[in-house]
């Protein structure tokens, strides 16, 4: 060896240990030899050396890592390790709590991020999916697998849905009778379940918590979400200008309701999106089941809207067209608002007999005149207030008018059947109160307006605002005051869903309202 080489040698191993590396043994200094020198780096700011602690990071990149790292820890591939993966999700959720929310650690970067490190990344990974009841067409429903649910934005949270109830609203959607709806979206506006994720905005919900999902959702800034009008919510409802030409003005955001309602997907499903969920949903008290909770999210709040809004005085007869769940509802609501009688209309026998256990007079339309009927329960001056819990699809009673409304087309075409809202202003006593919580989406032909003016009658309608009654309704179900769970005729998973849409669609084995159980 000659001399300059060995000081070559000597002299890389003395920069290396002034550099602060490791020392060298001798084998490793002789590989290291001095033959070859790395290119001297350029100085100048564009060539700057990347520092690794303070690269930037986005929040796409931070997930697949976390997301591969747990894949090769499982020790498995393909579709089981996806699998085995999503099992674990909620239990890993629940552990961490709030800062279980996914997304790039904080910490400074070098360069702020562009607009498209910007974007979050879903929250769950692409791999995992849930299983949905999902629309696809008049009187088609298919248990189906759908992507997860994602944080979309900061104020939203995932929950997963513990149990979940076909309503009549979720009929109107069956039948077609209301535009809107889309190949594959998720039925479902009532919903009860648990926090399994919350966004980084929101800080009045809490992993691990149950929660009523109400169907109307709201922002809770807006000028009418401050005066309490939740389901007219002006910002929740992308589609506001589309709905507005089919409606005439369009409602605020509406879980699974179709596009026209924002196309929020529903809660029929083994997890829910909720968005602003420091605004709708409400805690579950401790010693309320999911079963007595469920319906306060749409159709209990619905029914006792309906009565509320009547302004119902002490010695008041109420009449309520319609004994399905919301029907009764609001003949239950009634009572407890100090009705004196309550009148149930309606022609399927189950439907009356439950009316009837619960307080209500049963009036079945196929067999008595309801006109009649109700003059002679009223000395001839008509119920003090009067209910449509019916909507759009009324079937047809002993009036002559009723048969032309079976011929008239739905929504869809512009038209609506109100049949029992014209019975409804022919039947009320002067100075009464029409109040009218069923559906309609479009134009009303031959509505009685004369009548309705001469007699000086007050109409009041409108989506439920879902907020305004949740925390007051809990609290009478807590207490024993109300029991909702009476409705409930069927139970089934969500797998049996498709069965119970055909069950609950034709009327058949009594079925008055169904609750459906997801399987995770």
């Amino acid at each position: 060896m000659t001399r300059a080489a060995c000081g070559k040698r000597r002299g890389a191993a003395l920069f290396a240990r002034a550099a602060g590396s490791v020392r060298l043994g001798a084998g490793a200094r002789w590989a290291a030899g001095g033959r070859r020198r790395k290119p001297r780096r350029d100085r100048r700011r564009a060539h700057a050396r990347p520092v690794r602690a303070f690269a930037v990071v986005t929040p796409r990149m931070s997930r697949m890592s976390r997301v591969a790292r747990r894949m090769s820890a499982c020790r498995m591939s393909g579709s089981r390790a996806r699998r085995a993966y999503g099992a674990r999700r909620t239990s890993y959720i629940a552990r961490r709590g709030p800062h279980a929310v996914r997304g790039p650690r904080p910490g400074p970067i070098r360069f702020a991020p562009t607009a498209m490190h910007a974007a979050r990344a879903p929250s769950h990974p692409e791999e995992l999916a849930m299983k949905a009841l999902c629309w696809h067409g008049k009187h088609t429903v298919r248990y189906e697998t759908v992507a997860d649910p994602a944080i979309e934005d900061p104020r939203d949270a995932i929950v997963e849905v513990r149990a979940c109830s076909i309503g009549g609203a979720d009929l109107h959607l069956y039948d077609a009778v209301i535009p809107g709806l889309k190949d594959g979206d998720v039925l479902g506006r009532e919903c009860v379940g648990e926090v399994v994720e919350i966004g980084a905005g929101v800080s009045r919900r809490r992993v691990g918590e149950r929660v009523v999902v109400p169907f109307a959702i709201a922002c809770g800034e807006c000028d009418q979400c401050r005066r309490g009008n939740w389901s007219v919510c002006e910002t929740t409802n992308p589609h506001r200008a589309l709905a507005d030409k089919v409606f005439g003005h369009a409602t605020g955001g509406l879980l699974g309701c179709g596009h026209l309602a924002g196309g929020y997907p529903g809660g029929q499903a083994q997890y829910v999106r909720v968005p602003h969920a420091d605004v709708a949903p409400a805690t579950i008290p401790d010693g309320v089941d999911d079963e007595r909770a469920l319906f306060v999210g749409d159709s209990l709040a619905t029914g006792w809207q309906a009565a509320a809004q009547c302004e119902i005085e002490p010695g008041d007869v109420v009449a309520v067209w319609g004994a399905g769940a919301v029907g009764l509802f609001a003949a239950m609501s009634a009572r407890l608002l100090g009705a004196a009688e309550v009148i149930a209309i309606d022609r399927v026998p189950e439907r009356l007999a439950l009316a009837q256990k619960l307080g209500a007079t049963p009036l079945d339309f196929e067999r008595l005149g309801v006109a009649d009927t109700l003059a002679e329960r009223t000395r001839g001056k008509g119920p003090d207030k009067c209910i449509d819990a019916v909507g759009l699809e009324a079937q047809a009673g002993e009036a002559l008018d009723a048969v032309t409304d079976r011929f008239r087309p739905t929504v869809a075409a512009g038209a609506d059947q109100p049949h029992v809202l014209r019975e409804m202003i022919y039947a009320c006593r002067p100075g009464g109160v029409l109040s009218v919580p069923g559906v309609y989406g479009g134009l009303v032909d031959k509505l009685p307006m004369g009548a309705l003016m001469h007699k000086g009658l007050t109409l009041r309608a409108g989506q439920t605002h879902v907020c305004r009654w949740t925390a007051g309704l809990l609290e009478r179900i807590a207490d024993g005051r109300l029991d909702p769970s009476c409705v409930i005729t069927h139970r089934a998973t969500l797998e049996e869903g498709p069965a119970m849409y055909e069950t609950f669609g034709a009327r058949r084995d009594g079925c008055i309202r169904p609750v459906l159980r997801p399987r995770h």
